[in-house]
């Protein structure tokens, strides 16, 4: 039975520590803290106000983390921008290059690539996407995962536009330390005609043999580098097109088939990556 709960809104009203108090039957009482409503840590205290254990008891899978960590996609301009793309892109024409980090910013806006002829197989970049620096160094664990949610769209739905995307990390030379993910195919439907966003999960430990020096379970990342996701579109007929994709927005975050401008303040879409990331972050921008 819960019989006390302390809500603490932060990053602008957006996210939500609650912290919960009670009986814990039958050793005594029970303090929690919940992120978002899910739980993040426990402490177990017996009827004399014992601490029970070791703080802080674990969660119900046995471990404490930190993390995920998402990215949102932000309006603002990248302040540093990779020397190459990663992707084997046909033509890159047109696109974007913007910031992604722990905060969400700025007003949505979308960016439109549009292409006269588009042969079949043909892949176009509409955004690429480069995070704030890593503060902190990290090692790569084994089954880490890489979850993408972003609003993307196509001019009609006869152009059949797939959605691709490759992931890397840059180092603070400009250059690829390592891949997650090269001309990806997100697996989803075609895009739609109005934005909704569209989400993959992908390994970010695990090679597919397309890589030449991909992430690895072991990979030391250092302080500088940066997270680069390149989103777009593949052709599969020979015709004019156009594909869009969409960021920025202060409001809830994104989830699948949303219209990302549902909320008065936008929902921005996000990259977000298991364990333990530090990167720098502005201050939170209230809704």
């Amino acid at each position: 039975m819960t019989l006390g709960r302390e809500n603490v809104h932060c990053n602008g009203g957006m996210d939500t520590w609650r912290a919960e108090y009670g009986y814990y039957h039958p050793t005594g009482q029970l303090a929690s803290v919940r992120y978002n409503d899910q739980p993040a840590i426990y402490y177990a205290y017996d009827s004399s106000n014992n601490l029970v254990g070791e703080p802080p008891v674990p969660p119900s899978d046995g471990a404490l983390h930190r993390g995920p960590r998402r990215l949102y996609l932000n309006e603002t301009d990248a302040t540093e921008e990779p020397a190459t793309y990663g992707g084997t892109w046909t033509s890159t024409s047109g696109a974007a290059t913007a910031q992604m980090s722990p905060t969400r910013e700025g007003s949505p806006v979308e960016t439109t690539v549009a292409t006269a002829s588009c042969a079949v197989g043909d892949k176009i970049p509409v955004t690429t996407f480069v995070s704030t620096p890593l503060t902190e160094a990290r090692t790569l664990a084994a089954d880490e995962q890489v979850r993408m949610v972003v609003a993307a769209r196509q001019s009609e739905s006869g152009d059949a536009l797939k959605a691709v995307a490759s992931l890397w990390v840059m180092d603070s030379s400009g250059a690829s330390r390592c891949q997650i993910a090269v001309d990806h195919d997100l697996a989803q439907p075609p895009l739609p005609e109005d934005p909704e966003g569209i989400s993959a999960f992908l390994p970010l430990t695990t090679d597919n043999g397309q890589l030449t020096t991909p992430c690895s379970a072991g990979t030391a990342l250092q302080p500088g580098d940066r997270i680069v996701f390149e989103i777009g579109y593949q052709c599969t007929s020979s015709t004019a097109v156009e594909g869009a994709i969409s960021r920025g927005g202060t409001g809830p975050a994104l989830t699948a088939g949303e219209d990302p401008s549902a909320h008065q303040c936008g929902q921005p879409g996000y990259v977000e990556l298991d364990g333990d990331w530090t990167f720098a972050a502005d201050a939170p921008v209230p809704c």
